[in-house]
């Protein structure tokens, strides 16, 4: 009844849950009890129900308690991995994990689980970069939680954020890649759309706007399919963002409505962003009142944030309120931004803090806050970020009558804007260039520039080699869809079949 459970949550097939509930039911042995708590408690946390499955995964570790304490400490590190997604259960999971993991050394399953949580508890809180990388890697055991809890932990993710809290983004991207193979080998459409949710969204926060969309299109395709809601609102978060930089944000309000992410939304983490997103876009509609409602409302992010990831809503809250005219709350929650990202030490929302105030300032002031912007991000890997700052430098610089020597910023920050895919930024630096003096060629919309997201995904898959079954099959989508994709590439790219496209996607 387990097994077929487990086959039926990969799925994304809703009887999972009751099949679930009756293995657990069924079950005698405290490795049998741990396996139908830990199945059932991911089954429906893959459906939104986050307090559902803390309080399964509660008794499950109270029946446990003076049986055996290794698969007691496995559900612990299900529930702190759970808990810490649902500001419900936050407090009590941050204390349970300060009274068990720091004596933990990762030497079993369940160590290795709740170091997991524990290190992610810490970045939210003050640990260094060097103390979260050595927690996250005692956690991963070189590959061991992977293979123990496979791509459809969200234990896993959590070391993920870890890892880019850390600055160790390469480690990242391996562990990222290792989790894909995980789930496809499998067949897990479930760990498969949490994989490309997480990977869009750090994407995203590096500026790589097609990719982040490609793989967060793809999530949202999955789990709308599967009636899934555990990582549904980062997949809109993420493409709603890409849309608000390609200059239609009425296009991302049309996605939260079709995703059901209208009104109040949980008191879940990921939620916070989806609503910091939908915030940006009201204003970008003209419905700014709503869209500063919707930001101020993000208060609710003390439940704590992936740091590097949040945390700015207070700056986009603060440019809005001061276009309409009320300075003084802009300027305090401006303020109140910069104090938090210093207290983190992350780049991008310190450097992010930093232009906030520049832009809210006059004179010299501007230019210094501006000037201390570029230099942070600058060392950073959110490039979209640089490539805002630069530009906001060179427009500061333009205005006060220096052109000369705006030109160099304003050069950097187009051909940025330009690699990372953001339309809107691009053509801000091109009129600033303009202005200027500087005069550019007009990037035409073809080619290469003129494939979705998604289409080059599957064009890229078919050049290296892969067929169309192969290619439905690693994105868990139909034939019928790939060839769909496939036609259209084709006809963008002005070529006849597959063998022309590995040319045809070299000449960029």
């Amino acid at each position: 009844m387990r097994e077929l459970g487990v086959a039926e949550a990969r799925l994304g097939l809703p009887e999972a849950t009751e099949h679930l509930e009756e293995a657990l039911g069924l079950a005698e042995t405290a490795s049998d009890v741990a396996a139908a708590t830990r199945e059932l408690a991911l089954a429906l946390a893959s459906r939104g129900r986050m307090t559902d499955a803390a309080a399964v995964l509660e008794h499950g570790i109270a029946s446990l308690a003076d049986r055996d304490r290794e698969l007691e400490l496995r559900l612990v590190g299900e529930l702190c991995a759970i808990g810490q997604l649902d500001v419900s259960w936050t407090r009590r999971v941050g204390e349970r994990l300060r009274r068990v993991a720091p004596t933990l050394t990762g030497s079993t399953p369940g160590e290795r689980l709740v170091l997991a949580s524990y290190a992610h508890l810490r970045s939210n809180e003050d640990a260094s970069a060097d103390e979260l990388s050595e927690l996250a890697q005692r956690a991963l055991g070189g590959g061991l939680l992977l293979a123990e809890q496979t791509a459809d932990s969200p234990a896993f993710y959590l070391l993920i954020y870890v890892l880019h809290r850390a600055e160790r983004k390469d480690l990242a991207d391996q562990w990222l890649a290792a989790a894909l193979d995980d789930a496809r080998a499998r067949g897990s459409l479930f760990g498969t759309s949490i994989g490309l949710a997480v990977r869009g969204q750090l994407r995203w926060v590096r500026g790589e706007l097609g990719d982040a969309e490609a793989d967060a299109r793809m999530s949202l395709d999955a789990q709308l399919e599967a009636g899934w809601a555990s990582v549904l609102p980062l997949a809109v978060h993420v493409i709603g963002e890409c849309l608000l930089e390609r200059g239609d944000p009425g296009a991302a309000l049309r996605l939260f409505d079709e995703s059901g992410l209208t009104g109040e939304l949980p008191e879940m983490q990921m939620y916070r962003w989806a609503q910091a997103t939908r915030g940006r876009a009201l204003i970008g509609t003209g419905r700014v009142d709503e869209g500063i409602s919707d930001l101020l409302d993000c208060e609710r992010e003390h439940m704590g944030t992936h740091a590097g990831l949040g945390l700015l809503w207070r700056s986009d809250a603060a440019l809005a309120l001061a276009a309409r005219g009320e300075k003084q709350r802009a300027r305090e929650l401006a303020t109140e931004q910069l104090e938090l990202s210093r207290a983190r030490g992350v780049a991008r929302i310190h450097g992010v803090a930093l232009r906030t105030m520049g832009l809210l300032s006059d004179g010299d002031e501007a230019r210094k806050w501006l000037a201390d912007a570029v230099v942070i991000l600058a060392a950073s890997s959110a490039r979209l970020e640089y490539a805002r700052t630069l530009v906001e430098l060179g427009s500061w610089m333009r205005r006060t009558g220096k052109p000369a020597a705006a030109r160099e910023p304003l050069r950097a920050g187009y051909e940025l804007a330009r690699g990372c895919g953001s339309t809107v930024l691009l053509a801000q630096a091109a009129a600033e260039l303009a202005a200027a003096g500087v005069r550019l060629r007009r990037p035409a919309l073809s080619g290469l520039d003129a494939l979705t997201p998604s289409e080059r995904r599957v064009a890229d898959m078919a050049a290296s080699g892969m067929s169309n079954p192969d290619i439905a099959q690693a994105l868990f989508l139909t034939r019928k869809t790939i060839e769909m994709h496939l036609g259209r590439a084709y006809r963008k790219l002005a070529v006849s079949g597959r063998g022309e496209l590995a040319a045809a996607l070299g000449e960029d």
